[in-house]
């Protein structure tokens, strides 16, 4: 900030703080599942199963950020995680959810 005033351009210059948010909610998750219901029938791809419309459906997320093919030590808290160079797939980090219901602070 070199003495100057904090500014929201500043604050969006400051990626490392960004990546420790992002890590910090991945090691210390809010949730340990999102929940929705399936609004028309969905086959999986791949497979034979359908979900029906209506179906509620559990995304267990602990699973998920827990993953070594996600993050190349899970257990260990490293922001580095979420730097450019290590970009994984986006569906990994569901903190705040994912897709067009995600949290309305994320959008």
């Amino acid at each position: 900030l070199a003495g100057g005033p904090v500014t929201y351009a500043k604050l969006q210059e400051m990626k490392y703080i960004d990546m420790f948010v992002l890590e910090s909610l991945r090691t210390r998750c809010l949730f340990d599942s999102h929940e929705r219901m399936c609004t028309k029938d969905y086959k999986i791809p791949g497979t034979d199963y359908v979900v029906p419309k209506g179906r509620f459906v559990h995304v267990y997320i602990g699973n998920i950020i827990n993953d070594p093919q996600s993050y190349a030590n899970p257990s260990a808290f490293d922001p580095e995680n979420f730097s450019t160079e290590n970009k994984h797939n986006k569906f990994a980090n569901m903190a705040f959810g994912q897709g067009p219901r995600n949290c309305i602070g994320m959008r």
